[in-house]
């Protein structure tokens, strides 16, 4: 059996670290699509094949992927209940189906978004991991709901405790530090975001209502879903002690840090 694209992993193995790794672990042209004039056509045809073939909630792909002709009769089938194609490189809305199919097809193969490998005498196609990533990535970030801060704050708490009392290693340490990262991001958004209200809410000339649209449909409905209850029960700053507590301990115990960087 002959393999094209033995070295695929090594391209994307090793290499930069940090925010200039991008291009680095992603194709080139990844996001030539997407900047197109049917950007949002090409990426509702990406979050079918992803959704589908293979995201996570997709059966699991075969081992050496779909047949070119099963992918391109899913862009087909797909591209069949869309209204709207503006003409781009040749491809006309009145282009047929199956040729329009199979062109952005090669597109998406082109651009990296799919990935085509010979077995024997077959092609079979794949999506790389990294790409997958990607793509969940873009959907999450696309799809966006408010955070329940308080559910946060308890999983930071019980990962320290694990640590704290030797069930858990690094990897607890480390998933407290980012959960902790990603809710001060999150809450610092808020202030940052605040002109995306401010000019529907500044014709308000009634306080009431003013504060109730500022609270109710951006705070709660945007950021903090469980806003209100946050001053009855379960407020974040009153496990603040303990948390800042529990992360000295680890800082100046010499047992925990010889732990940890045994671990």
């Amino acid at each position: 059996m002959v393999i094209s694209g033995l070295n695929a992993l090594d391209d994307y193995s090793s290499g930069p670290v940090g925010p200039e790794a991008l291009f680095h672990r992603l194709p080139d042209r990844l996001f030539s699509p997407l900047g197109s004039i049917n950007r949002k056509a090409y990426w509702h045809l990406i979050c079918m094949l992803y959704s589908d073939r293979f995201g996570p909630e997709a059966d699991v792909p075969p081992m050496q992927g779909f047949p070119p002709k099963l992918i391109i009769r899913d862009i087909e089938g797909e591209l069949s209940l869309m209204d709207l194609w503006e003409e781009e490189d040749g491809l006309q809305s009145d282009t047929p189906l199956p040729n329009r199919a199979y062109q952005i097809f090669q597109r998406l193969r082109e651009c990296g978004w799919l990935r085509v490998e010979q077995f024997g005498v077959r092609d079979m196609v794949s999506m790389r991991r990294e790409v997958v990533q990607f793509v969940g990535h873009l959907i999450d970030f696309a799809t966006t709901e408010p955070v329940f801060i308080s559910a946060k704050v308890r999983s930071i708490k019980s990962s320290l405790q694990a640590v704290i009392t030797g069930e858990a290693g690094g990897d607890s340490l480390g998933e407290a530090a980012r959960q902790a990262r990603a809710l001060l991001e999150h809450i610092r958004n808020i202030g940052t975001n605040i002109h995306d209200i401010s000019i529907k809410i500044a014709t308000f000339t009634n306080t009431a209502h003013f504060v109730k649209a500022y609270f109710q449909e951006f705070i709660e409905t945007r950021f903090i879903g469980d806003y209100r209850d946050l001053k009855t029960r379960d407020h974040p700053l009153s496990e603040r002690a303990a948390l800042i507590h529990m992360v000295e301990d680890l800082q100046a115990s010499n047992e925990h840090r010889t732990r940890l960087i045994t671990w």
